[in-house]
This record gives C-alpha cells, sequence and structure tokens, in this order.
C-alpha cells in the first residue's frame, strides 16, 4: 500500500515539474529580445545583390526607422523618396561599408557635422533635391574616399570655407539648381580638390566669373549654363586646363569677356542664348573654331550660316552642330566655304524642305545627319548619283513627314542607320529605299504605315533590325520580307494586325526577335511560325485578343519553336486567355521565361507545364479570377524555376504538393492574394528560396501562423518582405509579435494533472476499505456501546 501510493505519488510530481518547465519556458520566450529576422522593417534587400537595399517611398521622418535593422554588410542604399528632415548623429554608424549613398527626394534642411563619419568606403552620396541651406566645415568629415557628390536643386546660398576639405578624391561636383551667387568662394573652396574632373554650376545665381584662387588643374568639365554672368575675369588662365566649358544661356554675355582668356585647351564649348556675336568671338578667341557649338546662336538672317562658314573654312571641324538656330530654310551652296566635316546636327530648328541635301554640295566627308524636331513634310524623291559615299547615320525623327517618295535616300547608298520614326508617314512608297543594300537597321515606329508591299524591303539584304511599331498595318502579306535573310529583329507591336498570310514571314532565316503585342490578333498556329521555328528566340504576343473557349487544343501552336526562350502573353483583350487548353505550351522545352499575367484565368490545366523543363521565370499575376487553388503537381516539371510571380491571383491555399519540385526557386511573389495561413512544409520545400513576398495577404495572427513567426525570426536566408509591417487582419497588432501563449498551452498535460489525483484515490479506496473498514466498525460500535 505504502508502495503503491509512493508510485502515484511520483507520479504527480512528474507532472508538476513539467509544468513548472513549461512555465520557466514561456517566460523566456515571452520576456527574451526578438530573435533578428531575415526582413527588414522598411527596407527590401535585391535578390539579385545581397548588400543593395531600396528604402524607398516608405514616407518615414526618420533616417533611423528606415535603416537601423540593415546588416553592417550593406554596401549600396537608396532612402530616396521619403520625409527625412534630418540625419542624426551615428546613423550611419553599423554601415562601414557603404559605397552609394542615396538621400535625394527627401525634406533635409541642415545637416550636421559628423553625419557621415565613419562611411570611410563611400564613393557617391546623393543628396539632391532637398531643402539644404547651409553646409558647413565638418559636413562631409570622414568621406575621404567620396568620388561623387550630388547637391543638385537644393537652397545652398553659400560655400562655407572648408566645406569640402575632406574630399580629397572627389572627382564630380553636381552643385547646380542652387541660389549659388559667387564664383570667387566657390573656387576658393574647391582649389584643394585636386582630382576633381567635373563641376556643374548651371542654373545658380552667379553675375561674373572671377577667383583669386586657381582652379584645379584636373578640372575638365565646368558648367555655368542658365545664370545671370555678365563679366568673365580678364586672366588668361581663367580657365585652365578646362577642356569642356558650357557659358550657355547667360543672356546678358557678350563676346568681349573674352579677348584675354586663353581658350585653346577646350574642346568643347557651348555660348547660345547669350549676347555673344559669334563672328567678333571666333576672331577675338584663340579657341579651336572646331570645338564650338554652333546652338542657340540664331541664323534665321540669310546669309549669316555662310558667314560663318567663311570664318570656318580653314579649321579642322568633325561636327558641326547648329541646333535652335531658327532655320527656315538654306540657300544654295550656303555650306559651301564651310570646310569638310563628318557629323551636323540641325535639329530643333523650323526646316520645312530639304530637297536631296543639295545644300551640303561636296561635303562629301560626311558620315552622320541628324535632321530632328523640325518641321519636315515631306522627303521628295532624288533620282541623282550619290553626293555623299561616306554617309552612314542619317535621323529625321521628330518631324511631320507625309510622304517619302521613290530613291528618296539615292544620295546615300552607304546607309546604315536610317531613323524615320515619330513622324506622320502615310505613304511610304515602293521604291523609297532602293539600293540601301547596306542599310543594317531601320526604324519606321511611331507612324501611320498602313500597308506594307513586297517590294517595300527588296534590296535591305543587310538589315538587321526592322521597327515598324506603332503603326496602322492590318495584315501581314506573304513574301514582304522575303529578302530579309539577315534579319534579327522584327517589331511589329501596336499595330492592327488580324491576319498573316502562310508566307509573311518567307526569307526570315536569322530571325529571333518577333514583336506581335498589341496588335489584334486572335488566334496563334504552328504554320505561322512554321517558317522562323528554328531561328525564334523571342516571341512577344501580349495585349492581343487570343482567347480559348475549351481547354483542348489539337496541336500546340508553340510545338515547333524548339529553341524559343521567351514568351509573352500577358493582358489578352477584352477578357484574357481565361482557359488555357492542354498541353498549350508543348515543345517548348527550351523556353527560358513565360510571362501570363494579367489573363483572369480560370482554368489551368495540371498539364499545363509540363513541357518547360527550362524554365527560370514564370509570371501569372493578376491572373486569379477564378483560381483559388493551384492544382497538385502542376509545378512538377520545373525544377530550374528560379522566379514566381503569383502576386493576386486570388489565391486562398497552398500545398505542399504544388511546390515540392520547385528546388530552383529563388523568388516567390505571393503579395495581395487571399492567404489567411501559410504550410509550413511549401516553405520547407523550396530549399533555394531566398526571397519571399506576402504583402497585403490577410494573413491571420493566429496559431496557425505561430511557425511563421517563428521561422521569420531565426531563417537568415529567406528575405521575407516587409514582415514586420504585416499587420493582423483580425485585431491590433502585427504577425511578427502577437502574443503567441495560448499555443504553447499543453492541455494533454492539464487534463493528465487532474484526473491522475482521482485515479490514485480511487485505487487508494478500496485498499482502506479492506484494511480500515473492520477497524472502524468496531471502534465505532465500542464507544456507542
Amino acid at each position: 500500500m505504502l508502495a503503491g501510493f509512493s508510485s502515484g505519488s511520483g507520479t504527480a510530481m512528474t507532472a508538476d515539474s513539467r509544468l513548472r518547465s513549461l512555465q520557466a519556458l514561456l517566460f523566456l520566450v515571452l520576456l527574451a529580445p526578438p530573435a533578428t529576422c531575415f526582413s527588414y522593417r522598411n527596407c527590401i534587400q535585391n535578390p539579385l545583390d545581397a548588400t543593395s537595399f531600396n528604402c524607398i517611398q516608405r514616407f518615414q521622418h526618420s533616417l533611423e526607422n528606415l535603416v537601423a535593422d540593415l546588416p553592417r554588410g550593406t554596401v549600396s542604399l537608396n532612402v530616396s523618396h521619403n520625409q527625412i528632415s534630418a540625419l542624426s548623429l551615428g546613423a550611419f554608424s553599423h554601415l562601414p561599408r557603404l559605397a552609394s549613398l542615396r538621400l535625394d527626394c527627401n525634406e533635409l534642411d541642415v545637416i550636421l557635422d559628423g553625419v557621415f563619419e565613419g562611411l570611410g568606403l563611400l564613393r557617391s552620396l546623393n543628396l539632391s533635391f532637398n531643402a539644404i541651406r547651409h553646409l558647413s566645415n565638418g559636413t562631409f568629415d570622414g568621406l575621404h574616399n567620396l568620388t561623387e557628390l550630388w547637391l543638385r536643386n537644393n537652397r545652398l546660398a553659400t560655400i562655407p570655407p572648408r566645406a569640402f576639405s575632406s574630399l580629397a578624391g572627389l572627382e564630380r561636383l553636381y552643385l547646380d539648381s542652387n541660389q549659388l551667387g559667387g564664383f570667387s568662394e566657390i573656387a576658393k573652396e574647391i582649389a584643394g580638390l585636386g582630382r576633381l574632373r567635373v563641376l556643374d554650376l548651371c542654373n545658380n545665381l552667379l553675375k561674373s566669373v572671377s577667383y583669386s584662387s586657381p582652379l584645379p588643374l584636373s578640372l575638365a568639365d565646368l558648367r555655368l549654363c542658365n545664370n545671370s554672368i555678365v563679366t568673365l575675369d580678364r586672366k588668361a588662365e581663367l580657365f585652365g586646363l578646362i577642356q569642356e566649358l558650357d557659358l550657355s544661356s547667360n543672356s546678358n554675355l557678350d563676346e568681349n569677356s573674352f579677348q584675354y582668356i586663353d581658350m585653346r585647351n577646350i574642346t568643347y564649348f557651348r555660348m547660345g542664348f547669350t549676347k555673344i556675336s559669334v563672328l567678333r568671338f571666333l576672331n577675338l578667341s584663340n579657341i579651336n573654331r572646331g570645338s564650338v557649338d554652333y546652338s542657340g546662336i540664331n541664323f534665321s538672317r540669310p546669309g549669316k550660316l555662310s558667314d560663318l562658314c567663311r570664318n570656318l573654312r580653314y579649321c579642322p571641324i568633325r561636327k558641326l552642330t547648329l541646333q535652335r538656330n531658327k532655320i527656315t530654310r538654306f540657300l544654295h551652296n550656303e555650306f559651301a566655304e564651310c570646310p569638310q566635316f563628318k557629323t551636323l546636327d540641325l535639329s530643333y530648328n523650323s526646316l520645312k524642305k530639304i530637297g536631296c541635301l543639295k545644300f551640303l554640295e561636296n561635303k562629301t566627308s560626311l558620315e552622320a545627319i541628324k535632321i530632328e524636331h523640325n518641321l519636315l513634310n515631306i522627303l521628295i524623291s532624288c533620282s541623282e548619283e550619290p553626293a555623299f559615299p561616306n554617309l552612314v547615320n542619317l535621323t529625321y525623327r521628330y518631324n511631320r513627314i507625309l510622304k517619302v517618295g521613290d530613291h528618296a535616300f539615292s544620295y546615300a547608298p552607304g546607309l546604315r542607320w536610317l531613323q524615320l520614326n515619330i513622324n506622320n508617314i502615310a505613304y511610304l512608297s515602293k521604291h523609297a529605299l532602293t539600293n540601301l543594300t547596306q542599310l543594317l537597321e531601320l526604324r519606321l515606329d511611331n507612324n501611320l504605315i498602313t500597308d506594307l508591299f513586297e517590294s517595300s524591303f527588296k534590296d535591305l539584304k543587310s538589315l538587321q533590325t526592322l521597327n515598324l511599331r506603332n503603326n496602322r498595318i492590318s495584315v501581314i502579306f506573304s513574301w514582304t520580307f522575303h529578302n530579309l535573310a539577315e534579319l534579327r529583329i522584327l517589331d511589329l507591336g501596336g499595330n492592327k494586325i488580324t491576319h498573316f498570310d502562310p508566307m509573311a514571314f518567307a526569307g526570315l532565316r536569322n530571325l529571333a526577335n518577333l514583336y506581335l503585342d498589341r496588335n489584334n490578333i486572335k488566334s496563334v498556329s504552328g504554320e505561322m511560325f512554321c517558317l522562323v521555328s528554328q531561328t525564334l528566340k523571342t516571341l512577344d504576343l501580349q495585349g492581343n485578343m487570343i482567347r480559348f473557349i475549351t481547354n483542348s487544343t489539337r496541336v500546340s501552336p508553340f510545338a515547333n519553336l524548339t529553341i524559343l526562350k521567351d514568351l509573352k502573353l500577358q493582358d489578352q483583350r477584352p477578357y484574357g486567355i481565361t482557359i488555357v487548353p492542354h498541353n498549350y505550351f508543348r515543345g517548348l522545352g527550351s523556353l527560358r521565361s513565360l510571362y501570363l499575367s494579367g489573363n483572369w484565368i480560370t482554368v489551368l490545366p495540371e498539364d499545363t507545364f509540363d513541357d518547360l523543363v527550362n524554365l527560370e521565370i514564370l509570371s501569372l499575376d493578376n491572373s486569379g479570377m477564378g483560381i483559388n487553388n493551384l492544382h497538385p503537381g502542376i509545378f512538377k516539371s520545373l525544377g530550374k524555376l528560379q522566379n514566381l510571380n503569383l502576386e493576386n491571383m486570388g489565391v486562398q491555399s497552398l500545398s505542399w504538393e504544388v511546390f515540392r519540385n520547385l528546388t530552383g526557386l529563388q523568388t516567390l511573389l505571393l503579395n495581395r492574394n487571399a492567404l489567411t495561413s501559410l504550410d509550413k512544409e511549401v516553405i520547407l520545400s523550396l530549399p533555394s528560396l531566398r526571397y519571399l513576398d506576402l504583402r497585403s495577404c490577410p494573413l491571420t495572427c493566429t496559431c496557425d501562423n505561430t511557425w511563421l513567426q517563428k521561422w521569420s525570426g531565426t531563417n537568415q536566408k529567406v528575405q521575407v518582405v516587409y514582415f514586420q509591417n504585416l499587420s493582423c487582419p483580425d485585431r491590433p497588432g502585427y504577425l511578427y509579435n502577437f502574443d503567441t501563449k495560448v499555443c504553447y498551452l499543453d492541455f494533454g498535460m492539464y487534463l493528465f494533472a487532474s484526473s491522475c489525483p482521482a485515479v490514485i484515490l480511487l485505487m487508494i479506496l478500496p485498499v482502506l476499505y479492506v484494511k480500515l473498514y473492520w477497524r472502524f466498525r468496531y471502534s465505532f460500535a465500542n464507544r456507542t456501546g
């Protein structure tokens, strides 16, 4: 009996000790500091670069809130587009390896001394688009390796002494769009920057350029445009060894200021939109006349351009730039006295006609002509002998060209790049491109072309890129491209194509990229691509009208595209590819990326991706009108998949059977789905996972997600994007720290603890009855007797 009682007491003590141990464990769990989780409260780690972080548009006022949890190894940090008004001392003390820091587009006003101490490896610092009014001599202390400093669009009025004294390695300094008014003070402060190459002071309040300290000998590019400069210090050494000088848009600056200045080292000089008389300037200064940009001078007066050429006739010139000069036409032989030059830029003028470029007669050395942003309305027929045998690049973008006549480019049979895009071309003559046998790239995009003919491109035997995007083409006839054997890129996107003739792509023996997006294509077939099946690597069909009413298809339209790498089918109009037929992607064994976004898919068969054994990127986002749960095994063949986008698909649950074969998956986007919990087995079945996005999912703060809370706080491999900002949909608080005490209670133990005494009592009572019954009875009888 005593032995039995002792045994029962021992059992009770064991249960009691378990209870005390559990209480202690709960105490430690609740009071211990949370583990550092591989999730950042306000930043996203670049999945492709573990040292790079973006913390943009987080509406934060405090820098500490943004970067406090970033790892010590951070190299690149972008905290732009927030509301940071001040930087606290020590804010970057835990980020000693920073090499690039962006703080632009915030509300910074004053920067305290020593804020950047400890950032000795920083090379690029962007503080543009803030409200910084003052710098001090200790603002940039510690940044001895900084090479690039951006202070654009602030409110700086002065540069205090020694502000840049610690920046011995600075190479580029951008101070444009401030309120600086004293060039001499600035020159004094940069005098010690022995490696400075670029100084930008455009859009300030400078009225003169004078100094008492010489500019750094390393300074090669000085930008002083759009100030109020009237005078220049008449010292020969004013611009030192500067090679590029911009003084444009200083409206009161005249040529007399340059009379005594040595400008022989300058290789590029802008002086447009000033009072400078170009001819007098050329006579007063010793600048190399071929180094001057003659834009913004106003050559609208007849004969003025001839005068310029007369002054340039003995100077070697490589490029003649005449932008924004109000030129409306050219007189005969207006360039006759100009020296030979290789490049001519006439953009941003008011030219309406250029004929066959006869105004450039005898300029046989021309290699490139640029006539963009003018008023040209026609390119006439030109049947003359070739006048420009060396011309290889011709650009007529941003004009109003309606028609291109026969032999329009006969003056330049050696053209390699021809740009006619962004015009109003409605009629392209059948023989407009005749004899351009060396042309490599032709751009006709953003015009009004409706028809393509067999003879349109017949001479373009060397063409590699043909861009016809955003026209009004509705049919591609047979043999249209049959002479383009070298073509690699054909862009027909943004047209109205509904039909392809059987031999539409005949002759395209090297076509690799075919863009048919945003047309009116309703169906695709294997016959459509059979002629390019052995070369095609990229096929873009997004934004068409492809749709199926049944989930069965006789033959996959892609069955013969055995080397296709990239297929885009997203955003089909008007309802999307609501049903994906069985075996629709059969034959695409080489495919690397597949985009099905925005298609409101309701039927996605289990065998959909069976043939895509080399797929690395799969995008199904915004395709979830009816997909609540993905079929088990749907990704069974995608062992090489690295990036899976399931955003906004209406997914309510995920199972291990769906993801079990995705052993190579690195990035999983599940944001904006209807997930209330996440199966632990799903995540554990993805050994290569590095990036998980669960934002805007209604994950509940219940025991089902206890494992997720713990895992997110301890794993050091998978970044759970903004996990600490995921709020509880059913109660106040956040998923990462909701109270999990109730989830750890062992109800079985309490049941054991409460039932064990009752069982012991029931065991003892019979023994007590047998052993003590008659003793109690005799004792009771004796007392009553």
